[in-house]
């Protein structure tokens, strides 16, 4: 059956709403047809009323329902300034760019706006080292670093990350006598929170131009 263009099991997909609307056109075209009867009855009249009200509720039902189905589902927005786990926090970029390794060296505090935390180590000739310095978000930080030692001026630094994190690595130059004493200084530029440094070994070269020759 179809009501012109409209094909019923389209309304149908709305759920009750649907069902409501259609038993309310099929109230309609009744009505419509008694009209055009010579003598309207009074009783089939009454009885199409009511069955046209009840449809009319039904579908006022329906839309409630969706409604209120709608409220209840509504995941809530995430809280830009909730506290975050930092052990979960470091753990999960740990993960991601350590590759779940356990740090050499490490460094843990807490800090307030512009404070620093620095974090020593030996970087050995030819050696590279991946580090990690991470605040609790949502801190921001800058981190630097300094260096001294026969190889502090052949040092090379890769620096990457986010407004509360950075990584990268560390390495001295290959030759014998090219180690460093390191530092890597982190500072709170705003919020305050927790933070940790971490350090961890990637590789070591070491080549003697004296074997070459």
């Amino acid at each position: 059956m179809k009501f012109g263009t409209i094909e019923p099991a389209t309304i149908l997909s709305y759920g009750v709403i649907g069902l409501g609307f259609l038993l309310a056109l099929l109230a309609y075209f009744l009505l419509l047809q008694e009209q055009h009867t010579k003598e309207p009855r009074e009783s089939i009249l009454a009885a199409i009323n009511r069955f046209m009200i009840f449809s009319l509720v039904l579908a006022g039902l329906g839309l409630t329902s969706e409604v209120v189905r709608s409220f209840f589902n509504q995941k809530p927005t995430p809280d830009p300034g909730a506290v975050v786990n930092f052990d979960d926090y470091l753990a999960d970029l740990r993960n991601s760019y350590a590759h779940a390794s356990r740090p050499e060296s490490f460094k843990r505090g807490t800090l307030t706006v512009l404070g620093q935390g620095i974090l020593r180590f030996n970087l050995p000739s030819g050696t590279c080292k991946r580090y990690l310095a991470v605040a609790q978000p949502p801190s921001e930080i800058d981190l630097s670093w300094m260096s001294s030692g026969p190889g502090a001026s052949a040092v090379r630094v890769e620096l990457s990350g986010s407004e509360n994190f950075k990584t990268g690595t560390i390495c001295t130059d290959e030759k014998p006598g090219s180690e460093a004493e390191m530092g890597l200084v982190i500072k709170i530029l705003k919020g305050s929170g927790e933070y940790a440094i971490e350090t961890y070994f990637l590789s070591q070269r070491i080549y003697d131009d004296s074997l070459s020759q």
